[in-house]
């Protein structure tokens, strides 16, 4: 029998990228879980019709209503996370954020990396941060990391949880990890700021200011790093920036 794989991700008024997230991630796996920190703006509606499709795909839907600013310390990530973990029925799991994507690559070559992995094994891909646009990405710089390193994500250890803090970090990591040379491919910056994502202080505008809708400046920073995308976009997002005009 081949080996499963569980996808899963918080969301929270995430309209613009739920139906591209879940037309690219139930091509390749098993299940979806979702949890919804109380959407406004139509992501459930969304996601609950998907679920009455015919999809070979499962999807499970949490509505946990939170009532603490998003992404702040109060906000309980690790609990959200360990409550899809919970849910997780996949012989491996994967968090992938609603604004992300794997590159088709990936998908291609999932079969053989889940029946590879016969061990506890935690499994990197190499993260791509498109800024300003989907033709430039952001990189690591001095005193600014994470953009462009390699980003655990996927594994095959029931057994592993969240950390009940803000960061809300796996604990207990397997000693076994493996690096593969597929991009994860985070979109959002690429297409505009979300109010309560501005914690970095990045694009010299406050959350109100992001709120109301007013333009990131995304050289704020003088020490924002910035390159040319020069790789493939994966189908499902090409198709979806051609039809929106992202691209």
């Amino acid at each position: 029998m081949s080996k499963k794989l569980s996808v899963f991700t918080m969301c929270l008024n995430e309209v613009k990228y739920i139906d591209m997230y879940i037309e690219d991630v139930q091509s390749y796996a098993d299940q979806i879980v979702l949890i919804d920190g109380g959407s406004t703006d139509g992501t459930v509606e969304h996601i609950r019709d998907w679920q009455r499709g015919l999809l070979d795909c499962e999807i499970i839907l949490i509505a946990w209503n939170q009532i603490e600013r998003p992404y702040s310390p109060d906000w309980e990530c690790g609990r959200a996370r360990n409550m899809c973990l919970d849910l997780c029925t996949g012989d491996f799991i994967l968090k992938l954020d609603v604004d992300e994507i794997m590159d088709d690559a990936f998908k291609k070559e999932l079969p053989g990396i889940l029946e590879a992995c016969d061990k506890d094994v935690l499994i990197s891909f190499k993260l791509v941060s498109f800024w300003g646009d989907l033709m430039h990405v952001r990189v690591d710089a001095p005193k600014d990391a994470c953009w462009s390193c390699d980003i655990a994500r996927m594994w095959n250890n029931k057994t592993l949880r969240f950390a009940q803090n803000h960061h809300a970090g796996l604990t207990l990591l397997p000693k076994n990890r493996v690096t593969y040379d597929f991009a994860l491919l985070h979109v959002h910056y690429g297409l505009g700021m979300k109010r309560w994502d501005n914690r970095r202080g990045d694009v010299g505008l406050t959350d109100d200011d992001i709120g109301l809708g007013k333009k990131p400046n995304w050289y704020h920073r003088e020490d924002i790093n910035v390159h040319e995308y020069n790789g493939t976009y994966p189908e499902t997002l090409l198709v979806e920036a051609q039809t929106n005009g992202w691209l």
